[in-house]
């Protein structure tokens, strides 16, 4: 047996589909492989696996495997998708589409200052209810309860298109509510900048009451028209995430609105203090979607191209709904969070401000920073930063599984020479 990396265009390489998906022949050059699964949801990560599926280059079509992924997106009902996922399991482990390793491990990182008051870890890749405004901080050396990370804008805040709540873009979370939100396993809980919400039995419709007195960072109120405008300004931006795309595109008149032959999304009604989501056809993950992606502040984004969004000037100091806001931005050097007064849940935390450093996925300086206790919170997925920090007697490390699943995958079509 022969290995190599893979090297250049590996999404050709890895997951190009034979035209027939039945019986081949392989339309990529390998016959194990070792790759991975980034996945929001579980359905995402089944659905790689259906027959003609455009990244299943390895596994031909299976009857029973696609009755039983068709069966997890065929409802919204917790118990119910609870009994399809199990069966699907099972199935998967008498088949074995691909061979399941392990999970990517995460890092949180927290200083001993910091007292969650057991409010418990969830993702941290994701919106959770972490209830950072009940968190309390024992004050520093000049009576300050400041509370330092990292992942700071470089060039300007990422906006939630792509990545809604990255644990690497602590800011996304400072900064916004989304309409409902989850606990930590992401299961969804309460409402959020909504006071309530309603699912139809059959899951078409998705009722949300907007919560009274609600205003952005700028003061201005946060009402059901930011809400539709929102979901129609994602629907046209390209680089939207998959799972927040299909949910949309779910919606009664989504096509017609991407096409140009309506002015909004039909499937998004305004009743009042509510916003009342159809759906011509059901997305088992769209709380999932509501829990994920905030709703942004039509006043400053609709004379905005969502062709272009990350370029609007609003992502250079956005103006949000969260329990935090900006106070001050020096783009690559730092920037400052203050509690928000007039925020909804008021808690009952001590943290007064928030500062961070700028610093992508990778933060080369994060285990100098917090030997030297510039760092109460941050991430890493480095398993080397973890092993320094954890030597470091001011600091805990707490690891979780990312939903980023590490495969083999073994190639089970033919090639040409074997038809």
């Amino acid at each position: 047996m022969e290995f190599r990396k893979l090297e250049g265009d590996l999404t050709t390489l890895l997951w190009t589909p034979p035209a027939d998906p039945i019986k081949g022949p392989s339309a990529v050059d390998w016959d194990l492989a070792y790759a991975g699964i980034s996945a929001l949801t579980l359905h995402e990560f089944y659905n790689r696996f259906k027959g003609g599926a455009s990244s299943n280059s390895h596994t031909p079509t299976d009857p029973k495997l696609d009755e039983l992924i068709d069966k997890i997106n065929s409802t919204a009902d917790p118990n119910e998708q609870k009994e399809a996922f199990h069966e699907l399991t099972r199935y998967e482990n008498e088949t074995l589409p691909a061979i399941p390793l392990y999970h990517q491990q995460g890092f949180l990182v927290e200083s001993k200052r910091i007292d969650r008051k057991g409010i418990p870890y969830g993702n941290e890749q994701f919106a959770y209810d972490w209830k950072i405004n009940d968190w309390d901080i024992e004050p520093d050396k000049n009576g300050k309860r400041i509370m330092y990370t990292n992942g700071g804008p470089a060039q300007f805040f990422e906006a939630p298109f792509v990545n809604p709540a990255t644990s690497t873009l602590l800011y996304l979370k400072l900064l916004f509510d989304r309409l409902i939100v989850s606990d930590e396993n992401l299961t969804p809980k309460k409402g959020q900048l909504a006071s309530d919400y309603e699912v139809s039995e059959g899951g078409l419709t998705i009722e949300f009451t907007i919560r009274e007195g609600i205003k952005w960072h700028d003061g201005v109120p946060i009402t059901p028209e930011d809400v539709k405008f929102t979901f129609e300004y994602y629907a046209k931006v390209p680089q939207l995430n998959a799972v927040a795309l299909y949910t949309i595109s779910c919606l009664e008149g989504y096509e017609d609105y991407v096409n140009g032959k309506s002015e909004g999304i039909k499937g998004i009604v305004i009743e009042g203090n509510k916003v009342i989501f159809h759906f011509e056809k059901l997305d088992p993950n769209a709380l999932m979607t509501f829990s994920q992606w905030p709703p942004l502040p039509k006043h400053l984004l609709k004379d905005t191209d969502p062709l272009q969004a990350q370029q609007a000037a609003y992502w250079q100091n956005p103006i949000g709904s969260g329990p935090f806001k900006i106070e001050e931005v020096k783009m690559n050097n730092y920037v400052t969070y203050v509690r928000w007064d007039d925020y909804w849940d008021k808690g009952n935390g001590n943290i007064e401000k928030i500062q961070s450093y700028p610093s992508g996925e990778s933060d080369p300086n994060l285990v100098v920073n917090a030997e030297a206790g510039r760092v109460d919170y941050a991430y890493t997925k480095s398993i080397e930063q973890a092993s320094a920090i954890e030597q470091i007697s001011h600091v805990k490390l707490i690891s979780f599984d990312q939903i980023y699943t590490r495969l083999f995958y073994v190639n089970k079509f033919p090639t040409k020479d074997e038809l």
